[in-house]
């Protein structure tokens, strides 16, 4: 019997990023995404390859995933890839970026990955995005007093330690 339907891949990808506070962050931070996709159709996908572009106000640290792939960070875009992904396989990726420091409060960081197969007949579940938005951190002032203001040894002094938070930001809920 003659098929009319050949095999046909259809790839897909999921997101998500860590830590869970990440919709907001601080400069110095490190955003986790965590990718997880497969080939859900017919057929094998061929040349298929995950791209992690470097979102504005970072800086790559890493990017790794499963096994038989192969990773690059450069030249940019980051990007993994496979020569075949078979009816049915999945595999995951985690791309690590660090937000730059003196990136300003209320700035927002995307970053969005993309997957692409030859004969994937489906691009809409080929993408996925997440934003996160930067917020100023704590900046902790510490002073020092003394009382009396001199002293000689021997003679009991008091020292006194004060904790100031200068920026806007709660320093308990941005350790």
């Amino acid at each position: 019997m003659l098929s009319l339907n050949p095999p046909v891949p259809s790839v897909g990808l999921t997101k998500s990023v860590s830590p869970t506070t990440a919709p907001q962050l601080i400069p110095g931070a490190d955003l986790v995404y965590t990718i997880a996709f497969g080939n859900t159709g017919t057929g094998a996908a061929a040349l298929f390859v995950v791209t992690d572009p470097i979102p504005a106000n970072t800086t790559v640290v890493s990017l790794t995933g499963s096994a038989g792939w192969t990773c690059t960070t450069a030249p940019a875009p980051p990007a993994c890839t496979i020569a075949t992904l078979g009816t049915g396989a999945t595999a995951n990726f985690t791309f690590l970026v660090t937000v730059n420091t003196g990136v300003a409060s209320g700035t927002t960081i995307t970053q969005t990955d993309s997957v692409t197969s030859t004969a994937d007949p489906n691009g809409g579940n080929s993408s996925a995005s997440f934003t996160s938005t930067v917020v100023q951190g704590p900046d902790l002032v510490v002073t020092t007093t003394v009382t009396p203001g001199t002293t000689s040894i021997g003679v009991p002094a008091t020292i006194t330690y004060t904790v100031t938070n200068v920026s806007t930001t709660n320093s308990a809920t941005n350790r």
